[in-house]
């Protein structure tokens, strides 16, 4: 299988967990479960409303970080520092 192909696979698998991670979120919001979080603050167990947003947000930033690189592979864009990243002569 050719690079390429495996990295296009590999976004739609990312961008089914994306659109999980997604769904999750307003899925979650519509049902009250969030509501349900932030009184958490006012029952003095802020930390678990904080660890949940906290970790959402990580692991969407680092999964659509990983896209945007598969995405370009996928494209077979090389950029200029990415070449020349050897020639430090």
């Amino acid at each position: 299988m050719s690079q390429r192909k495996k990295a296009l696979l590999q976004s739609i698998a990312l961008l089914v967990i994306i659109g999980l991670i997604a769904w999750h979120t307003v899925y979650w919001y519509l049902s009250g479960v969030h509501l349900t979080i932030f009184n958490y603050i006012k029952e003095g167990k802020s930390y678990l409303s904080v660890l949940y947003n906290m970790s959402l947000t990580i692991v969407s930033g680092i999964l659509l970080g990983i896209l945007m690189g598969k995405i370009l592979e996928v494209s077979g864009y090389q950029s200029k520092i990415a070449k020349n990243a050897g020639d430090d002569k």
